[in-house]
């Protein structure tokens, strides 16, 4: 199994762009780590990722 995200865009309601145009792939196996301030979007992405919000 692998992780595909192509092209994903995110902007919060009433708020700048949080994402543009952002891909990547993560393979069966592979270790990644999220790392970013408060408020850069990390769980934002997670969520997109899992399907619990919609780009």
């Amino acid at each position: 199994m692998c992780i595909h995200v192509q092209s994903i865009t995110y902007m919060h309601p009433d708020k700048d762009v949080l994402f543009s145009n952002v891909s990547f792939t993560i393979s069966k196996g592979q270790k990644v780590a999220l790392i970013g301030n408060n408020g850069s979007g990390k769980s934002t992405l997670m969520r997109l990722i899992t399907k619990e919000l919609l780009p």
